[in-house]
């Protein structure tokens, strides 16, 4: 059995000879900590772990952001770089430290009101043709008679919205400048439908991601009632026009308590969530219980036990070992592997992983 039918199969919630082993990534001072340790560079992960590729390098490579890219300018020993957008700033300042000790701290966003939207909207023409990859035929091609499976990535709106706004500004304006909002999630609607058409009417395409960031570690950063006003119809004219493509399996990306948000995106035709972030109260074991089988699920195994002993690492994974067989859910860990882990603790944790996806 391929990894394109199994994968397919557990989010069906048919019997499978084993459950893909996945990870959610590493940072890069894990890596360079883990190269002093030994690990072999310059070759894939998965042949050094004994793992299967992610499931998001099996995404198709479409262009989302600005074309062309708005120019970055560093201003020296500030510790502050600008991104100029039009006559706009975007002005971000770093704390002192690199790479995993580092914090950027946005000053500054390109939108404040309508007039800024329409400066960039210029830059983000969902035809333009340096979006899609330049050999497209020959991507085409390529991926006919492929074993995985293959998604298309369909942004998201809120996200999108904070990183013009910022997370202040953005909740701001969803009660005083509604106009704006409607505006600006209007444009993203159909730059988004625009934008995976092509994709999604020639390629044979298995599973579609949403992200949206719209939650922390204690719940929705956004209301009920708002959801419903700004989301709930654009979503699901997504997932809609995906549905019709015969594409059913679309998860949502997002981090933190997302308890709240769940039947929001259930009812929006979003059916698939994930990492599910324990330490912010997401159980796989819970959802799996309040909805059954309309919802798929993928993540849920604490990164931080990894910081932990061997005994509660085994506890861990082997408390997800039914909800494996039940279906519906592929396990891995919920966030990239932090530098504090040593090489010997993930090792351990993969072996433990690969006998709980034997499920046949």
């Amino acid at each position: 059995m391929f990894l394109r039918e199994r994968f397919k199969k557990i989010m069906n919630f048919e019997k499978v000879d084993y459950i893909p082993l996945w990870d959610f990534g590493f940072l890069p001072e894990t890596l360079e900590s883990w190269y002093n340790e030994g690990l072999s560079r310059n070759v894939s992960f998965s042949k050094i772990f004994g793992t299967d590729k992610s499931f998001e390098d099996y995404i198709v490579p479409i262009k989302w952001d600005f074309v062309p890219q708005f120019e970055e300018i560093n201003t020296g020993d500030t510790g502050i770089s600008e991104v100029v957008f039009s006559s706009e700033k975007k002005i971000r300042r770093f704390r002192e430290g690199i790479g995993f000790d580092s914090v950027q701290q946005f000053l500054e966003y390109p939108i404040k009101n309508k007039s800024d939207f329409s400066k960039i909207v210029k830059r983000l023409n969902p035809l333009s043709a340096e979006r899609y990859p330049e050999n497209w035929d020959n991507y085409k091609n390529s991926i006919k008679n492929r074993d995985y499976p293959l998604g298309i990535h369909c942004g998201g709106f809120f996200s999108w919205a904070e990183g013009l706004m910022g997370i202040e500004n953005l909740s701001n304006a969803l009660y005083n400048d509604k106009s704006l909002i409607m505006e600006m999630f209007d444009f993203r609607l159909d730059f988004t439908l625009k934008l995976i058409e092509k994709a999604v009417k020639e390629l044979d395409i298995d599973f579609a991601v949403f992200f949206e960031d719209m939650a922390y570690s204690k719940g929705s950063l956004i209301s009920p009632k708002l959801f419903k006003r700004f989301l709930s119809k654009r979503y699901r004219k997504i997932s809609d026009f995906l549905h019709f493509h015969k594409i059913d399996l679309i998860f949502m990306d997002c981090d933190g308590n997302v308890d709240e948000l769940v039947p929001l995106w259930l009812e929006a035709g979003i059916n698939g969530i994930y990492p599910l972030e324990v330490q912010s109260g997401n159980n796989p074991r819970k959802f799996r219980n309040k909805y059954g089988k309309n919802i798929l699920l993928m993540g849920g195994i604490d990164r931080n036990v990894l910081l932990k002993n061997k005994e509660l690492i085994e506890s861990e994974v082997n408390d997800k070992r039914d909800l494996i067989s039940f279906g519906g859910y592929i396990p891995f860990l919920d966030y990239r592997v932090s530098p504090e882990v040593p090489l010997k603790k993930y090792l351990y944790y993969l072996e433990l992983m690969k006998g709980a996806c034997k499920v046949c």
